[in-house]
C-alpha cells in the first residue's frame, strides 16, 4: 500500500513539474528576447576595393540561390541579372567607399524591379532590428535579425543601446499629428452619401502604441457615423505597404457584414537559409503529383519548375464584434504605387469580391511574408530581398500580372483634399469623380 502511495505521489509530482516545465520553455520561446549590451562603436575599417568585390559575388551566390523572380524580370524587363555579372562586377571594381559600394549595389540591385530587395539604409535597418526584435523567440523573423548584433553590422548601422532607446521613447511618447500628417485621413465626400477613408502606410495595428491608438479612435468613430451610408470609398493610393495586419485584423473586419477569403500559393527554393521559414510556414515539397493537382496556367508552371517548396494559404477578413456590418457598396481606389502588403490587400479584395477596385494595374509583390534579411560578410550591409513567389489560386504570379482593377482609370492621381471645415475638394480626382458618376450621386 506504500509503495502504490508513492507511486502515486511521484506520478503527480512528475505531472507537475512537467506541466510547469512546460509553461517556462512556453513563456520563454512566447516572449521576446532583451537587447544585448552593445559594445562601443569602433573606428571602421576602409575596405579594400577586393572586399567591395567579394560582397558582390556574395550577394550574387545569395540572390542565384533563393531570389524567386529572374524569370519574371526577364520576361517584363527583358534583362537578364544572372547574366549581366560581369559587367556589374565591372561597376564594383570601380567603387573607392564605402558610399560608393553602398550606391552602385542599389543600382545594380535596381535592375531586378523589386521593390522589396536591396541593400538597406542605416535608418530603416535600426527600424527593422527594433521591430523584429520585440517579436516572440520562436518567429524565424528574430533569428534572421541577429545579424545586427554581429560587430561588422552593429557598427554600419549604428546599433547602440542609446539609438535603440530613442526610438523606443520616440514610439512611448507620440504626439498626435496635424490632420494633413496623419496616416487615415477621413470625411464624407457627399454629405449622407459616400464615405471616404484614405490610408497612407499599413501601420502595425497594436493598440499600446500611442500612434495606432490615435488612428483606431479616428477610424472607429467615423465608421460608426457612415455605417448606414450606400458608399464607402476606401482609398490606398500610393500607399507602398507595411503590416497586413492593418486591414486584415483592424480596418476591413470593423466595416464588413460578412466573412470573405482568399487562398494563395507561395514557393519557395531549397537552401538553409529558409529552413526554419519553412518550418514555420507549412511549406512542403514541391513534387510532380502537387504540380499535377495545381490548376494554374503553362507559364505559371514553367516558372514554378526550379522552386523546391510550397505552402497554401487561406486568407480571411471576419467581421469583428464592432463591426459596422456595412451593406452599402464599397470600392478600393489603387495605382501603380499600391505594392507589398497594400497589394495583398487589391488581391484580396478582387479574388474575393469584397469590393470594386477602381484605379490602375497595382505594382505587385504583395503574397507571401515578409522579405529575407542577410549581412553582407566585408561591408556588414545588409541585404534585404524578396524570398517567395506569390500565385493566385488561379495561377496568377503576383509579381508578374500585379492587380487589376475592376475599373480602370488612367493616370488616376490622388487629388482629393478637404478644407478647414472638413468638406471635400476632388479637385479634379478622376477615381473618385468615376465613381460618383457610376453610381449616380
Amino acid at each position: 500500500m506504500l509503495r502504490i502511495k508513492f507511486k502515486k505521489k511521484f506520478i503527480i509530482s512528475a505531472v507537475v513539474l512537467i506541466i510547469l516545465a512546460g509553461g517556462i520553455i512556453f513563456n520563454y520561446l512566447f516572449s521576446p528576447s532583451s537587447y544585448p549590451t552593445f559594445a562601443p562603436i569602433g573606428k571602421q575599417e576602409i575596405l579594400t576595393n577586393g572586399e567591395f568585390i567579394e560582397d558582390f559575388d556574395f550577394t550574387y551566390e545569395i540572390l542565384k540561390t533563393y531570389y524567386p523572380y529572374f524569370e519574371v524580370n526577364k520576361k517584363v524587363h527583358n534583362i537578364d541579372w544572372l547574366g549581366n555579372r560581369a559587367i556589374y562586377r565591372e561597376k564594383i571594381s570601380q567603387c573607392k567607399t564605402d558610399e560608393e559600394f553602398y550606391q552602385t549595389m542599389n543600382d545594380i540591385l535596381s535592375d531586378l524591379h523589386n521593390g522589396h530587395t536591396h541593400l538597406l539604409d542605416k535608418e530603416y535597418g535600426l527600424q527593422y532590428y527594433v521591430l523584429y526584435k520585440s517579436l516572440p523567440r520562436f518567429n524565424w523573423r528574430v533569428d534572421m535579425v541577429k545579424i545586427f548584433e554581429k560587430p561588422r553590422v552593429q557598427a554600419r548601422y549604428e546599433v547602440t543601446n542609446e539609438n535603440i532607446d530613442k526610438i523606443l521613447e520616440a514610439q512611448a511618447n507620440y504626439e498626435p499629428k496635424k490632420t494633413s500628417y496623419r496616416n487615415v485621413i477621413v470625411g464624407d465626400i457627399i454629405s449622407q452619401k459616400a464615405g471616404y477613408i484614405a490610408v497612407k502606410q499599413m501601420i502595425t495595428p497594436d493598440l499600446s502604441m500611442p500612434s495606432f491608438k490615435e488612428e483606431y479612435d479616428i477610424t472607429k468613430s467615423y465608421l460608426e457615423k457612415i455605417k448606414d451610408y450606400p458608399i464607402l470609398i476606401i482609398d490606398i493610393r500610393q500607399n507602398g505597404g507595411g503590416n497586413s495586419n492593418y486591414w486584415s485584423e483592424f480596418l476591413m473586419p470593423l466595416i464588413v457584414d460578412r466573412s470573405y477569403s482568399q487562398k494563395t500559393y507561395t514557393f519557395v527554393k531549397e537552401g538553409s537559409l529558409f529552413s526554419k521559414l519553412r518550418r514555420q510556414s507549412g511549406f512542403k515539397k514541391l513534387t510532380n503529383n502537387t504540380m499535377s493537382g495545381l490548376n494554374f496556367p503553362e507559364e505559371t508552371f514553367n516558372m514554378i519548375n526550379n522552386f523546391s517548396y510550397f505552402a497554401s494559404h487561406t486568407a480571411k477578413v471576419v467581421p469583428h464584434k464592432d463591426s459596422i456590418g456595412f451593406k452599402g457598396k464599397i470600392y478600393l481606389l489603387v495605382d501603380k504605387h499600391v505594392y507589398s502588403s497594400s497589394e495583398k490587400l487589391a488581391s484580396f479584395t478582387k479574388e474575393s469580391k469584397m469590393a470594386t477596385l477602381v484605379g490602375e494595374r497595382t505594382g505587385g509583390d504583395g503574397i507571401g511574408s515578409d522579405p529575407m534579411l542577410i549581412d553582407l560578410p566585408n561591408s556588414g550591409y545588409i541585404l534585404r530581398f524578396s524570398k517567395e513567389m506569390g500565385v493566385t489560386e488561379k495561377g496568377s504570379i503576383n509579381e508578374l500580372d500585379q492587380t487589376e482593377p475592376d475599373v480602370l482609370i488612367s493616370n488616376p492621381i490622388k487629388k482629393i483634399s478637404f478644407d478647414s471645415n472638413g468638406n471635400a475638394i476632388l479637385n479634379g480626382d478622376k477615381a473618385i469623380i468615376s465613381i460618383i458618376e457610376r453610381e449616380g450621386i
